[in-house]
């Protein structure tokens, strides 16, 4: 399990799913309750890093969710936002590797969905070679061997 506290809210990441709670003065601005997000809808992860005069924030784009949309993404954007969680730069770590680990899922999903690339076809020369090679095994009569080499000259 991975967490991490923020300013208005605390992440808990527990195997493929992402739970945002709330406590306290955290929930201003927000719904009560917590949010928990299946990692599989996650399409993006924004982060501002927290600096010396600002906070930082982390949140979470869903697919169909109003944040792509809707949102410009800044600080002030973030706490009225359920998918988001303002941090000091004290707890930049625990945020640093909370977004990593959600990226590191989006990279797997998409890379285990990715079409598998298709066989090279093989050369003509390598073709015509076991052409003849099933030719001179009695496989093929010299009209059918014949037929099919000129069959793949002509596709070039």
């Amino acid at each position: 399990m991975l967490e991490a506290k923020g300013h208005n809210g605390q992440i808990t990441i527990d195997g493929e799913w992402i739970t945002i709670h709330r406590k306290g003065l955290g929930r201003l601005g927000h719904s009560k309750g917590d949010k928990r997000m299946a990692m599989s809808t996650i399409v993006a992860v924004k982060m501002r890093p927290a600096g010396a005069l600002a906070n930082g924030f982390i949140r979470f784009d869903q697919m169909g969710g109003s944040s792509l949309r809707d949102k410009r993404g800044g600080l002030s954007d973030a706490t009225t936002d359920e998918n988001a969680v303002i941090f000091r730069k004290s707890q930049q770590g625990d945020f640093d590797a909370v977004r990593e680990h959600v990226e590191n899922f989006i990279a797997a999903r998409h890379a285990g969905s990715a079409a598998p690339a298709a066989a090279p076809a093989p050369n003509l020369a390598d073709q015509i070679k076991q052409l003849a090679e099933l030719r001179d095994a009695g496989v093929l009569s010299e009209d059918e061997f014949a037929a099919k080499k000129t069959d793949l000259l002509s596709r070039m």
